[in-house]
């Protein structure tokens, strides 16, 4: 009897130490393709920025433009050919502010995640992920669920996440304690993604984009 309370004792102590939600299976050819690509906006079908996101971002629902990032990571990335862009190495591209513990300095460190491209180009593989921002940098995501802080050049921290939800894609960035922005890439037929954007800074706001595969 002691021994059967013992096993189930350990059964327990196991599924305590899972965490909850995490994501053991790993995407299938068929999801990697069904979110990698270069897509375009669907402005029909695509909610309009809500009043308070584009009021953060200043006039014309667009912020001045953001600073070159820094590559200043456990893994830098290769450099890039002279005249390209840079990207971002081990859990992400950093981006450097002023302010970075402020609302103004927190929003222009996260402005290129809420700024919305009309061509999205997603580098799609079981493991990370590139995205192409609206400045055409470049960020590397590391899928495993698992927050990557990269020091910024003038101070303070920024956090990377990524990861697979089934067959939803989950890239979030953030400041510890000073907000973050996720979106969540679901596809919705062969040529269609849905793109959820959630911004939490000081106030949560969401809005929802469709694209549809470019020819």
């Amino acid at each position: 009897m002691s021994r059967i309370r013992s096993a189930a004792l350990a059964v327990a102590l196991v599924a305590l130490a899972t965490p909850v939600g995490a994501q053991t299976e790993k995407p299938t050819p068929a999801m990697v393709h069904a979110i990698g690509g270069t897509w375009q906006i669907d402005t029909a079908r695509s909610e309009m920025q809500p009043p308070a996101l584009a009021a953060l971002l200043g006039p014309g629902g667009q912020r001045s433009a953001a600073p070159a990032p820094t590559t200043d990571s456990a893994t830098a990335a290769p450099a890039a050919p002279s005249g390209g862009r840079r990207s971002g190495g081990g859990g992400g591209r950093g981006m450097g502010s002023r302010n970075p513990g402020g609302g103004g300095g927190n929003l222009r460190v996260l402005s290129t995640e809420i700024r919305v491209p009309r061509t999205l180009v997603l580098d799609v593989a079981e493991g990370s992920a590139v995205t192409t921002d609206v400045a055409g940098y470049q960020t590397r995501w590391t899928l495993d669920g698992k927050k990557r802080p990269v020091a910024q050049m003038e101070g303070g921290v920024v956090e990377y996440l990524g990861e697979w939800h089934g067959k939803m894609l989950l890239l979030e960035k953030g400041i510890p304690g000073g907000g973050s922005v996720k979106r969540e890439f679901k596809p919705m037929g062969a040529n269609e993604l849905e793109v959820k954007l959630t911004v939490n800074i000081g106030k949560k706001l969401e809005q929802k984009l469709v694209y549809v595969r470019a020819p």
